[in-house]
This record gives C-alpha cells, sequence and structure tokens, in this order.
C-alpha cells in the first residue's frame, strides 16, 4: 500500500501525490467498500479555509487533498517531498474516468448550470464509449435546501454510482462533501471545481505552458475579470503573505 504523505500549508494537510497515487487509493476503496472524499486543492480553497472552521475541519477529514495549483506543488517540494505533481481537477476527472471505463465502475455527475451536466455526460460517452454514466444532475452554484439534497442523495445512492463528481465550485462542492459523506453510499466522492466548464468547452482553459508555469490564474482572470479579480488579486495576494509568514516561522526561526 502506497503511504501519502502531507505537509501543512496553512493549517491544511496537503497531500504529496501523482495522479498514479490518486488512482490507486480510488481503486482499494472501491475495492473494500470504503466511503472516503477528495478535496483538490487550489490556493483558493486553502483562503476558504482561513475563515471558516467548519470548512477547514471538514477538509481535513478528506482522505486526500490533491495540489491543483504550481504554488502549492511548489511548496511541497521547498518541505522536501520530491514525488509530487499538480493533481489538475479536469485532468484528474478525466484519469478517473478512463480507470471507470476499464474496471467496469459506474460514475455520476453532480454540478453544472441548467443543462450542463447532460452536455458533459454525452461529451465523456464521446470520449469513453464504455463508460457507464449512472446519472447526472444540475446543481447550479449555491446552498442546496434540505428538501433538495435528500432528493440528491436518494438519486445517487439508487444508481449504485462508485465514483460522485461534484462541480459546485469551491467552497460549496466541499461543504456538501462535508455535509452528505456518511450518507452516500459510493466509495468515491470527488469536486473538480471548474472540469464540468473546460470539460464540456463552456470556459476555455489556459495553454499548458501556462498551467505548469502557475500563470492559469492570470489567463482565468482575463477571460472573467469580473467574477475571478477578488479571487486571484485579493485572494492570491493574501495567500502569499500568509504564506511567506509560515516559511519564516517553518525555516528561518
Amino acid at each position: 500500500m502506497t503511504t501519502i504523505y502531507t505537509t501543512s500549508i496553512l493549517n491544511i494537510q496537503v497531500s504529496a501525490i501523482v495522479y498514479r497515487d490518486v488512482l490507486h487509493q480510488a481503486e482499494r476503496w472501491i475495492r473494500e467498500r470504503k466511503r472516503k472524499y477528495i478535496c483538490v486543492a487550489a490556493t483558493h480553497l486553502l483562503m476558504e479555509c482561513q475563515k471558516d472552521k467548519a470548512l477547514l475541519a471538514g477538509v481535513n477529514k478528506a482522505r486526500l487533498v490533491t495540489p491543483d495549483g504550481m504554488p502549492l506543488v511548489w511548496l511541497l517540494k521547498l518541505y522536501g517531498h520530491k514525488k509530487v505533481e499538480r493533481v489538475y481537477g479536469p485532468t484528474l476527472m478525466l484519469k478517473l474516468c478512463r480507470l471507470a471505463e476499464k474496471n467496469g465502475y459506474k460514475i455520476f455527475l453532480l454540478g453544472g448550470s441548467l443543462g450542463e451536466s447532460g452536455q458533459l455526460r454525452q461529451k465523456l460517452k464521446n470520449k469513453f464509449s464504455s463508460l457507464q454514466i449512472a446519472g447526472n444532475r444540475d446543481t447550479p452554484v449555491r446552498a442546496i435546501p434540505e428538501k433538495e439534497n435528500n432528493a440528491i442523495v436518494k438519486k445517487i445512492n439508487s444508481s449504485g454510482a462508485q465514483i460522485v463528481f461534484v462541480g459546485m465550485g469551491c467552497p460549496i462542492q466541499e461543504l456538501w462533501m462535508i455535509r452528505n459523506r456518511r450518507r452516500l453510499e459510493a466509495p468515491v466522492l470527488i469536486g473538480v471545481g471548474a472540469a464540468f466548464d473546460f470539460i464540456t468547452a463552456k470556459t476555455p482553459q489556459a495553454p499548458p505552458w501556462m498551467q505548469n508555469t502557475g500563470l492559469e490564474w492570470l489567463y482565468r482572470l482575463l477571460h472573467e475579470p469580473k467574477r475571478l479579480a477578488y479571487r486571484y488579486v485579493v485572494l492570491n495576494t493574501r495567500f502569499t503573505v500568509f504564506v511567506l509568514k509560515q516559511l519564516v516561522r517553518d525555516f528561518i526561526k
């Protein structure tokens, strides 16, 4: 069994991990019928956790908190982890779909604006012809009332899905997984953020060179300035300040 090492970054235990490790963990949970959830973490999630103690506690209960963002990869390497790579939400989702097709797992798609989960379903079927998509449900980014939430949980459990992709955006999707983990029978829950938008081509993706150099935030900011200005200008600046304080504490004092 692969040992997954973590490092605390702003009080979040971030996993030093590569894609292959995530796939192996998912296979094991499904085989052993364990119920786990994965938080795919960029700097945005870490900053949301700084102002919400319940969110922070819930994220730290996730079996994996993968580094979806080059700043987290750089920090993990700075703390001495050699086996680590960016685990990008959309890419991880496609890799898990390929694994599901190969092993006969059923998946469920939860999230997206009106009609988007259906579009995503078709995109995935075109790419993975034998993939078993047990169900899908549009769920716009918002808090979900209890009655509606109960219906969602019932639908997912009735589908027999083993992997549930939750695409509600950060931190709504993390709060939803924390709220419902014990009620859901699927072994694997994973919040994939904007993966639904990227895979359906609703939102353009940054070119690989920008993703690999930590500049994806700039590309997304230029394409959606009104929606993302606070996240990438204000929160990224705060993240940098908070991390510098942690590095001074850990490496200088």
